[in-house]
């Protein structure tokens, strides 16, 4: 029994040294992988602190840049609201001398013309401006030059300050003619207010003034739509006058309107007009002319250039009524046919004169 025993003494003290030695490997081995595990952590820290430093760098970066466009922004439109304020104070006074009767300095054969309207005016509910230009002559007749809010008339403007940032190169007509065609043709509401987003929120009334169209503000987006909020830069409402949308007729018509090419690119467009039940419907059949309307319950406006016979002229007719503008619609076709019919005497119109 002893030598077993002894044997078996022997032969327990490798198995005790194995054992020690695998302890020491696992003892090993755990403090490794702690090491390991340290390692990473530490560089997980260090990657999130390198980011934050970052973020918190480009943040305060962004926010000066904010600060600085924020300002810029508010310049702008405080320069342009202090425009629209000036520029009222001076239509006031034109509008104080009211009708007011001649554009570029002579009447000559509309004498007659500007007689008829303003008898007729006097009969029609509401307030009325009317706009006569022969582009033969010269010749001009302006029957009570205020200022009106334009309705949907605003957006031949929009469509000339588009045309303007793709002749300089900011924005490509491509990426933006079917707005244009919407707005202009369709007089959809959502187009202009993208418009007026893609081009700037005061662009609009500072091209007005840069073309001489002094008269003409953009305070904000047009409703019903989704996207007309956030677009206002005044508490006070978009306007013009008949003498302005002339001004901007004419300038597409003889090609000055922007460009040459750009003038005529408007012209084909307002050629294609789908609200036509207004000044277009005092014209005798296949007359060719290019227009652009607006309407509120409070407003009816139309303005055209028609090609006629005779001589090619612009008419521009402005209303206001409140509540009940929508119905001038037969107005404005009498009027048309009175204007055309003096311009083309013994043509035919679909309103007997």
């Amino acid at each position: 029994m002893e030598e077993e025993s002894t044997q078996l003494g022997l032969d327990e003290e490798p198995n005790e040294s194995k054992t020690d030695s695998a302890a020491e490997n696992v003892k090993s081995s755990a403090w490794h992988r702690i090491n390991v595990l340290r390692v990473v952590c530490f560089g997980i820290i260090l990657i999130l602190m390198t980011s934050i430093a970052v973020f918190l760098f480009v943040k305060e970066d962004e926010l000066i840049a904010d600060d600085s466009s924020s300002s810029s922004i508010k310049e702008q439109e405080n320069s342009s609201q202090a425009q629209q304020s000036s520029s009222e104070q001076d239509s006031s006074k034109a509008d104080s001398s009211v009708p007011e009767r001649v554009d570029s300095g002579k009447q000559g054969e509309l004498a007659g013309l500007e007689t008829k309207l303003t008898e007729r005016l006097k009969d029609l509910p509401g307030t009325w401006s009317v706009y006569v230009k022969n582009l033969k002559t010269g010749d001009t007749v302006i029957i009570n030059d205020t200022s009106f809010y334009p309705a949907s008339v605003i957006k031949l403007f929009a469509m000339g300050a588009s045309y303007q940032q793709i002749n300089d190169g900011r924005i490509n007509e491509k990426d933006y003619y079917g707005e244009i065609y919407n707005m202009a043709v369709m007089s959809n509401n959502r187009s202009f207010n993208k418009m007026v987003w893609t081009l700037g929120r005061t662009y609009i009334s500072e091209w007005c003034a840069k073309c001489g169209y002094t008269r003409t503000f953009q305070n904000h987006g047009l409703h019903p739509a989704p996207n007309a909020d956030g677009l206002e830069t005044s508490d006070k409402p978009n306007s013009t006058c008949a003498r302005d949308v002339a001004h901007m007729l004419e300038d597409i018509y003889n090609g000055k309107c922007v460009s040459k090419e750009a003038s005529e690119k408007m012209l084909e467009i307002l050629n294609q007009q789908y609200y036509v039940n207004k000044i277009p419907y005092g014209l005798p059949y296949g007359t060719k002319f290019a227009s652009k309307s607006g309407d509120t319950d409070d407003q009816s406006h139309d303005a055209a250039i028609v090609f006629s016979p005779n001589a090619d002229y612009i008419l521009v007719i402005m209303s206001e009524e409140k509540g009940n503008a929508r119905n001038h619609s037969q107005y404005f076709i009498e009027l048309s046919s009175m204007v055309f019919s003096y311009i083309n005497p013994g043509v035919q119109t679909p309103v007997p004169q």
